[in-house]
């Protein structure tokens, strides 16, 4: 029998995946409640959602063994989502600070300007 299969890692993994669940919701619960809240509150969700898809990340890779041309497409989809989400973010930063982005780099801005005005 593998280490994973046994019954204390597998009660421990179960409570893993509650604890992770229960952070994310009580602390997505609090932006919910209350929309105005400022964006820095994300930090009390975030890393718990972001586990929770690793791990599912990892046992949906884990459950694609027998099938290699699946796993193949599950990973690539997965390192397409990282980085679209990696790009979305990085153009979300730039945006909330476009007088300052444009005053000290206006070359570079320029350069994205013409970029997503196509």
């Amino acid at each position: 029998m593998s280490p994973a299969g046994r019954d204390d890692d597998l009660s421990l993994f179960k409570g893993l995946i509650l604890g992770l669940s229960g952070s994310f919701v009580f602390g997505f619960a609090s932006l919910v409640a209350f929309f105005w809240v400022a964006a820095h509150y994300q930090i009390d969700y975030v890393p718990s959602i972001v586990m929770l898809s690793i791990i599912g990340f990892w046992q949906g890779y884990g459950f694609l063994t027998h099938k290699p041309a699946i796993r193949k497409l599950y990973v690539a989809a997965g390192i397409i989502l990282m980085a679209t989400s990696m790009v979305i973010s990085i153009l979300l930063a730039l945006s909330a600070h476009t007088a300052q982005f444009q005053k000290f780099s206006p070359v570079l801005w320029n350069y994205l300007i013409s970029l997503f005005s196509r």
